[in-house]
């Protein structure tokens, strides 16, 4: 994901971050929430993402409010905004198929997928 951010700072515009997380590994148990230490690890990222590359985060956190992350002592040049897509099962790839085409992502992909990169 930083070498994607990184790539597209020159190379053209990254709006758009879609995060493939899985049920089982990254939310709670019985909950639509993430696990504290995944967010907690996006966080960082995202945080010194910020600070590396003068980015700010606008995250759309699973059934929580908006967080936009960036280091304290950054101005950022650009916004990327960070979507979560839930899956079950990340070794069944049709039901990822799936997920990816009734979610939000499908109308972005019908019209940049000339300009979409998967990483």
């Amino acid at each position: 994901m930083y070498v994607s951010i990184y790539y597209h700072l020159s190379a053209g515009p990254l709006e758009y971050v879609h995060l493939i997380v899985t049920r089982d590994g990254h939310f709670e148990k019985e909950s639509s929430c993430l696990k504290k230490d995944v967010k907690e690890n996006l966080r960082r990222f995202f945080r010194k993402a910020s600070k590396c590359l003068q980015v700010e985060s606008t995250v759309n956190w699973p059934c929580e409010k908006v967080d936009n992350i960036k280091a304290d002592d950054v101005i950022p040049r650009r916004n990327i905004r960070v979507d979560f897509v839930p899956i079950s099962n990340s070794n069944d790839v049709k039901k990822i198929f799936h997920r990816i085409g009734v979610s939000p992502l499908a109308k972005l992909i019908e019209k940049t997928a000339g300009m979409l990169h998967f990483i």
